[in-house]
Formats: structure tokens, sequence, C-alpha cells
């Protein structure tokens, strides 16, 4: 296995009114979320023409004061057609969003997965923890996870995943002991 990444530059900048670069992303998408939230609610009231009506003769007219992003090829008003629609893709984007989670919930089995992920006693665990060491110490950390009692599975993830999974099946596995099983009826 591989020693923990070592963070690039970018990642390890300085913090900037306290989040860091790598931070940036979860900062800033929810405030596009909230920007497309209000323009589609308030859109309808802002926006400067009727969204179908033809405004000019002029078709794709470019960005001027009179139409702030142009004409499309009926000569409507684009800013107006994108308030509009932000309300029909924000309204079906929620819509889609909570459908799926309904169904998703209401028909799983109650032994699946979806069903006990989040029930308080479920012990199941989504982050990323990182095994360092020698193979032997590995094929050991790997074993005693194999003995906590409900574990069905770990999913491993390797900086190089073809010379990973082949460093894994050759100088890893073989040193499991709750794989030997598994490894005598392979062979």
């Amino acid at each position: 296995m591989s020693a923990p990444p070592i963070l690039d530059e970018q990642q390890d900048a300085k913090p900037v009114m306290g989040l860091k670069a790598r931070d940036y992303l979860r900062a800033i998408a929810p405030c596009i979320v909230l920007f497309w939230l209000a323009m589609a609610l308030i859109g309808p009231w802002i926006a400067p023409y009727d969204s179908s009506a033809i405004q000019n003769a002029d078709i794709f007219e470019g960005m001027s004061w009179k139409f702030l992003l142009g004409t499309d090829y009926f000569g409507r008003d684009l800013l107006s057609r994108i308030l509009a629609g932000a309300r029909y893709t924000v309204g079906i984007a929620l819509i889609a969003t909570l459908l799926s989670a309904g169904t998703c919930v209401l028909s799983a089995a109650d032994s699946s997965t979806a069903k006990t992920i989040n029930l308080p006693e479920q012990a199941l665990n989504f982050n990323m923890g990182t095994i360092v060491g020698s193979f032997a110490t590995v094929a050991k950390l790997l074993d005693e996870a194999a003995t906590v009692p409900g574990t069905k599975g770990l999913m491993l993830t390797f900086d190089d995943f073809v010379e990973g999974i082949e460093t894994f099946g050759k100088h890893i596995q073989p040193l499991m002991a709750s794989r030997a099983s598994r490894l005598k009826s392979a062979a």
C-alpha cells in the first residue's frame, strides 16, 4: 500500500475567510442552488419582458442595455427566457429528487441497505479510512476489519487502480487469514 497522499500547494493554501482552497466548492455550491431558487421564485417579477413574446425584429441581437443577454432566433429576450425556464427547471429538479428519494425508501426491502442505512443502530461508515504499513501490517488490519460483526465487505481504492490491485493480489491477500480458504479454492 502507499503512503497517504501529500496535499498539493493549492489544497494546502492558507485559509481565505476561514475556508481552505479545497472547501470553496462546498461553499459555492449552496450559493448557486440558492441563487437559482431565488430566480425561480422572483424571476417572473424581475424579467424585463414576456418570455414568449417577440421583442425585436432583429434575431440573434447581441447583448445591449435593452437586451442584457441578447435575443434568440425569434427575437425573444434571452434573460426573460432564462428566468422563466428557471421556474420549470428548479421545480422539476425538486419533484424528481423527492420522488426518487421517496421511491427508494418506500420500495426497499426491510433488510436492504436503502432501508437500514439511516437507522441509528446502523454501524455503516462512509468515511474513507487509510491503511498504511507493510504488506503484513495491511493484511493484519484488513483481517481485523473482517472480524467486525456485520461486515460484508470493504471497498478498496488505490492511487493507480491496476498497479494497486496487482500489489494487493500478489503481496497482501496471500497474507490475510480471512482470505486463506478462498485462495486455496481458487488455486
